[in-house]
């Protein structure tokens, strides 16, 4: 009896032991910012994770790089949308920081839609 108290006591603490590695742990702060478009004053901000676990379906921020245009995009919830566009070798190298866990704040200019202002900021809250 004693012999397999002993088993069953080791089978559970290995168990046990075996199982908490693979739990994963979540910690720290969190911000999902979702994407905001101001038209008036054409700046818009956001977070990648933000936009895609949104609730609704209309959202995204991001750029795209067709060398040597760089290009920055938003959509908010409801429906405005704003771009910008710049081959100041600054924005490119400003783009390639972008990850999953990015914000991206960038503003146009109202007659060219030229990038006046390119911001991203990569940070651990921006993680889901």
């Amino acid at each position: 009896m004693k012999t397999n108290l002993k088993k069953f006591i080791g089978t559970a603490v290995l168990g046990v032991a075996l199982f908490s590695h693979s739990i994963l742990a979540w910690a720290g702060a969190v911000s999902l910012p979702e994407v905001v478009v101001d038209e008036v004053y054409r700046v818009a901000h956001g977070s990648t994770a933000g936009a895609r676990y949104s609730p609704d379906d209309q959202q995204y921020i991001g750029c795209s790089v067709d060398n040597p245009f760089v290009t920055c995009f938003a959509k908010d919830k409801a429906g405005k949308y704003l771009f910008c566009s710049s081959t100041d070798p600054r924005s490119l190298a400003v783009v390639k920081a972008i990850t999953d866990f990015s914000s991206i704040d960038f503003a146009s200019d109202p007659g060219t839609s030229s990038c006046t202002a390119l911001i991203v900021t990569n940070d651990s809250t921006y993680l889901r």
